[in-house]
């Protein structure tokens, strides 16, 4: 209820203001009253449903997107939002929505995330598409001045994995069982969650965690799809804590010599219709791509 009542006086003291003053992007610091500590810009008068967006961090949460609207977005469970800057696509968010179900949420993906702050901090407005036909909404969102903000935002919420863990799977665990008991469900995890795995060849074995040996009906899409699960490394520290490498929609992840990691990737990211396998090398916890696309490419 704490999103809900935020929302409410961010949206009372927009529509308060004058018009030029309106949906102007604020940061909101660290506050215990606060529903996130983060980015945000509010459109108390927006013409289809009134909202506030933001990127951020909480108690609960490490760094995410939360759109929160005056009423629901068409269609149920998870929505899909698109994100479109200057009539271009630069993201697609799949937002799990609260418990008033007026508030909705997407994991930050250390992949697209960088690009999604980019594209907002250099544009002039955004649109948040959601639904389709006669049920679409599309939410305009003005960036005038975003940018200051938004990278403020982001030094305030590391973004997830960043810092290393004693225990990366209890960490990973207790952020997914966070999400899915805001959407409803109740997160297990199998045994096949965690194992060992030899990225690096020093400081002993490292960690592999796969999201598919957790089951959490509300976000089965979020943790699985088209045949792939998300996976992430993690790599042993000389102080006995570990420190993430990589997060994304994998297959097979295997250690092909040192400090060189061959990963199944899914079809989107080898330029074709099918998965391929990618090399990698792993440097000072740091994963490079050896090249754009399959292996056996030129």
């Amino acid at each position: 209820m704490k999103t809900w009542r935020m929302f409410c006086l961010a949206l009372a003291l927009c529509a308060a203001q004058p018009a030029a003053a309106q949906s102007a992007w604020t940061l909101v610091e660290r506050d215990r009253d606060a529903a996130l500590t983060g980015a945000q810009v509010c459109s108390g008068r927006d013409p289809v449903n009134p909202f506030c967006f933001a990127i951020g961090c909480d108690a609960e949460r490490p760094r995410h997107v939360l759109l929160t609207t005056a009423r629901p977005l068409p269609g149920e469970g998870v929505r899909t939002v698109r994100v479109r800057v200057g009539g271009e696509a630069v993201a697609s968010l799949r937002m799990t929505p609260g418990p008033d179900g007026l508030s909705y949420r997407a994991g930050w993906d250390m992949r697209t995330g960088p690009a999604l702050v980019e594209a907002l901090g250099t544009g002039r407005r955004a649109v948040l598409a959601v639904g389709q036909g006669d049920a679409r909404q599309a939410l305009r969102m003005p960036l005038a001045g975003s940018a200051p903000i938004l990278s403020a935002a982001l030094d305030l919420c590391p973004r997830p994995g960043t810092q290393p863990v004693a225990d990366p799977a209890a960490e990973v665990f207790a952020w997914i069982r966070a999400q899915c008991a805001a959407a409803g469900g109740q997160a297990a995890r199998g045994a096949d969650f965690v194992a060992a795995i030899d990225l690096d060849g020093r400081h002993g074995m490292d960690i592999a965690l796969d999201y598919g040996a957790i089951d959490c009906a509300p976000l089965a899409d979020e943790l699985c799809r088209d045949g792939m699960c998300r996976r992430s490394l993690y790599e042993a520290m000389p102080d006995g804590r570990f420190r993430h490498v990589f997060t994304g929609f994998a297959g097979a992840v295997a250690a092909q010599t040192r400090r060189l990691l061959r990963i199944e990737a899914p079809a989107a990211e080898c330029g074709g219709e099918a998965p391929c396998e990618r090399l990698f090398l792993l440097e000072d916890g740091v994963l490079t791509p050896l090249r754009p696309g399959p292996p056996d490419q030129p």
